[in-house]
């Protein structure tokens, strides 16, 4: 399938290249736009997590919704979708690699206990999306708080001085309202040495940060020792208010010469965040020409008649009084532009050109949907106004495209459409009201037999806060057709708000198209994707052999996973290459791969295996993040670290470095042996004495066992019988080949089992004997170096645990019962409607008088999307 695949994918872009400079009929023209979207199709990921903030030691529960990118049903292309938790400094903590259960990508993290507080990002996205790169990948901002910073507060101030920055940090008990000073804190610039600071004499910390001017990295971690404990948080450190910038974009791409036009604006901070401006517009003679000011998230508009010959600039000023200077856009002659009006359901689109009239030829407006193609128009001189009815096209960002009769983009403009055509939950409960440890049962439905499955989060409103400026509505219909960050994105769609709507063209204005490149569909060859659609694991590499290190053809592979019982073999093609696929296991499974030449040879073969590859993180940008009601978010920290504590007992205890020195010693069990069992034991001191030269010679420390050679490998033997079969850490192994992979400096115990002890393993011991090793960190022992032989570990796929729900009988609570105190009260990333469009769920209430927030998301199997929020009462 893939061959053919991409054999139709040369074959177009050989056809539109030998057309590339004919005028192509529409047809045809509109046959290569629908074939590009078919044979090179795009995904969208959105990540739902149970929450919005967390505190250190929790599990973020999550599901990733995977669509495809036009129609919006729900994916069929990758199996996978890799999860990433990254922290302000831009490293990984955590990546999942996250397969479909029952048709859902769901799973956890679970948060490090000793994690900073700070804003963390959620990065999700399949291998095949990265052809587009990661501007397309989903990403979403995680606040993660700290039992101490329920205790004690950070605040800090900035001075900017040219190109320094200071830092004023002062501390604060929160629940005396008294300043804390201590003794002195650690504090780290991005990834420069940490330091070491002493307070003034008053009370403050004050830090010279050396930063360049220019970085996008602007991270500051402080940690201080407070009551045992240590504070640690991560902190934004902002750009100086003089760093702001303003771009402009005329409507439809261009300033037209000796035409008026709209010019809208942006002014951004360099941490992706507005800046509100005002300014005026002058030609090159110092003429003001037009007034300016932001009206909404840093943008706004101006009509500007750019005079021929002339260039313009502004200048601006923001609050903080910061004048600067920009230029805009060089007007142009003979070019085209649309403009786009609306006129209650009716979009005008208008054709403005200043090409002299003999030059004016045929055009073509094509109008299309995330590649879904809604309409083209031939647009004949004298050009006219063309309107299109709103009903007509699906809810979300519309690109309107004027091309030439080569199929040239000329123009483009964006607008959103938002038809209210989304399915409206019905969502209710057996009662209006619950008690404390009730059962609340709930169903939700859409009245039309929808089908699908959704993921529900209930969370407590006294501490959980729900995310209300980013939803799977926001994300697959906006923002990931957009370019860059969008503030607050939920606010564009209060569609019968008139402001709000002419914001929201501010917004299609100055964000721009990103997904489908115009040109590149009539103008360029379709290039094969470099990663493709991800279907199962896959190992591969290259064998060499000889001196000279020449592709080894016809080598056979080997891979083996003993606790997975996976046994596979293969052989490389003439390039020396070859590929083990149509397989997967869980994370941490690991396999040996071994190379032998085509004469079932081991020497002289080197064997290279592809690394695996990610997303590199150098050109991160971390997503713009509503911080959480400080108050709401202590009051949640204090009960998630009580409801921590209740379950997991006393947290980790700082304390002074301490210096102990003494030998180790290390205790090896097993489930098959102990001592005078039937069992012949060689210990650690004993082995580390001997010095062998592989595993294999160390075998002859085992009473009763010798090593002898035997085509050219050596066989132990016992009783004079050879030894069948193996434990490795308890796991059985019975391919001999195995051994060899191991280093004897990593060997800390031997056995010898032997006589009724083997019955256990049946016809596999084969001569009643079994010789057991233990390693001395288990599975990460390091394999010894073969250029042959690899041990691996590649990302399997993570196995997610079950959201714990309690449940309490009616009249049974005992005398002293452990508190309730679940913040996120019900998780379910899978429920599924039954035939009649109904979904079902139940839990229990937890202990205090408060409102729960429910939210419910998914996409249903024809691409509607599902977005609901409702609440609960518990105030019985």
């Amino acid at each position: 399938m893939k061959t053919f695949l991409f054999f139709i994918c040369f074959f177009t872009a050989g056809v539109l290249s030998a057309q590339e400079n004919e005028a192509l009929p529409v047809d045809t023209a509109v046959a290569y736009f629908e074939n590009r979207l078919s044979l090179l199709p795009q995904e969208k990921v959105y990540l739902q997590t149970d929450k919005p903030y967390y505190l250190s030691g929790e599990m973020v529960w999550f599901r990733a919704h995977l669509v495809d990118a036009c129609y919006h049903l729900p994916g069929k292309l990758s199996r996978y979708v890799y999860v990433e938790l990254i922290n302000p400094l831009d490293s990984i903590i955590t990546r999942l690699k996250v397969r479909p259960n029952e048709g859902a990508h769901y799973g956890n993290i679970l948060l490090p206990e000793d994690l900073p507080e700070g804003n963390y990002t959620l990065r999700a996205y399949t291998n095949y999306m990265r052809n587009q790169g990661e501007d397309y990948f989903f990403t979403k901002a995680l606040r993660v708080g700290t039992p101490q910073s329920a205790s004690v507060s950070a605040e800090t101030t900035y001075e900017f001085e040219d190109k320094t920055v200071w830092a004023i940090i002062r501390f604060m008990e929160i629940k005396q309202h008294i300043p804390f000073v201590p003794k002195e804190i650690t504090l780290t610039l991005n990834k420069q040495r940490p330091k070491r600071v002493k307070p003034n004499e008053e009370g403050e910390f004050r830090v010279k940060l050396n930063l360049p001017v220019d970085t996008g990295l602007r991270v500051m971690y402080v940690e201080m020792k407070y009551d045992q404990y240590l504070y640690r948080r991560y902190f934004q450190v902002p750009a100086s208010t003089a760093s702001y910038d303003i771009a402009f974009f005329p409507e439809g791409g261009q300033l037209l010469e000796g035409i008026a036009g709209k010019v809208a604006f942006k002014a951004i901070r360099p941490d992706g965040w507005h800046e509100t401006v005002q300014g005026e517009i002058f030609d090159n003679l110092d003429q003001s020409v037009a007034l300016f000011k932001s009206r909404h998230s840093g943008m706004g508009s101006f009509y500007l008649y750019p005079d021929p010959g002339k260039t313009y600039h502004a200048v601006c000023e923001n609050e903080e009084g910061v004048r600067k200077r920009f230029e805009l856009p060089l007007p142009q002659k003979n070019k085209y532009g649309l403009e786009l009006s609306w006129k209650d359901s009716l979009a005008w689109i208008n054709l403005k050109t200043n090409v002299e009239e003999d030059l004016r030829g045929s055009l073509y407006l094509l109008v299309h949907s995330r590649g879904r193609l809604i309409n083209v128009k031939t647009c004949t001189y004298p050009y006219k106004q063309y309107f299109f009815n709103k009903r007509d096209f699906p809810t979300g960002v519309i690109h309107f495209v004027l091309l030439n009769s080569t199929w040239k983009p000329l123009s483009e403009r964006l607008a959103f459409v938002n038809n209210e055509d989304q399915p409206r939950i019905q969502f209710q409960t057996e009662q209006p009201d619950y008690a404390k440890r009730e059962l609340i049962r709930s169903e939700f439905h859409t009245g039309d037999s929808l089908q699908g499955s959704f993921a529900v989060s209930v969370t407590d409103d006294a501490e959980v806060e729900p995310d209300s400026t980013t939803t799977i509505l926001t994300s697959l219909l906006l923002t990931s057709d957009l370019r860059g960050d969008v503030e607050s994105p939920s606010y564009y769609f209060q569609c019968k708000d008139r402001k709000v709507q002419s914001d929201l063209d501010l917004l299609m204005m100055t964000q721009g198209w990103r997904r489908y490149n115009m040109d590149s569909v009539f103008r360029k060859e379709l290039e094969a994707p470099t990663y493709l659609i991800e279907m199962a694991q896959e190992v591969s590499g290259t064998v060499k052999s000889g001196l000279f290190s020449k592709l080894a053809d016809k080598a056979k592979i080997t891979m083996m996973s003993f606790p997975s019982k996976l046994y596979d073999m293969a052989e490389t093609d003439e390039n020396g290459r070859f590929c083990f696929s149509g397989f997967e296991f869980p994370d941490s499974t690991q396999y040996i791969v071994q190379a032998l030449s085509q004469k079932n040879k081991k020497r002289m073969i080197e064997l290279i295996l592809d690394p695996e590859t990610f997303p590199p993180l150098s050109d991160f940008r971390f997503p713009i993040f509503k911080e959480p009601d400080p108050v709401s978010f202590q009051q949640y920290m204090d009960k998630a670290d009580q409801k921590y504590t209740y379950e997991n007992g006393v947290r980790m205890i700082y304390l002074d470095e301490v210096s102990v020195s003494a030998s180790r010693k290390t205790k090896y069990e097993s489930s098959y042996y102990s001592e005078g069992s039937f069992a012949r034991i060689v210990k650690e001191e004993e082995i580390e004495k001997f010095h062998a030269m592989d595993l294999l010679d160390l075998f002859n420390l085992i009473p009763g066992v010798f090593v002898v050679r035997e085509d050219g490998r050596k066989v132990p033997y016992h009783r004079n019988n050879p030894v069948r079969l193996f434990l490795i850490n308890d796991i059985p192994v019975s391919e001999p080949e195995f051994l060899d992979i191991f280093n004897p400096d990593d060997v800390g115990q031997l056995a010898l089992i032997y006589g009724a002890a083997t019955t256990i393993f049946g016809g596999r011991a084969g001569n009643g004997s079994v010789i057991a090793i233990q390693t001395k960190r288990g599975w990460e022992s390091k394999p010894r170096p073969q250029l042959n032989k690899a041990l691996i570990a590649p990302l399997g796929y993570h196995e997610p645990a079950e959201f714990y729900s309690p449940k309490y009988e009616p009249g049974a609570e005992p005398e002293k019962p452990d508190p309730d105190l679940r913040s996120t009260l019900y998780w379910n990333p899978n429920v599924t409607l039954s035939e009649n469009g109904k979904g079902l769920f139940e839990f229990y209430a937890a202990d205090a008088s408060t409102t729960y927030s429910v939210t419910i998301e998914g996409v249903s199997p024809d691409g509607k999307i599902i977005h609901y929020t409702g609440k609960i009462l518990r105030n019985k």
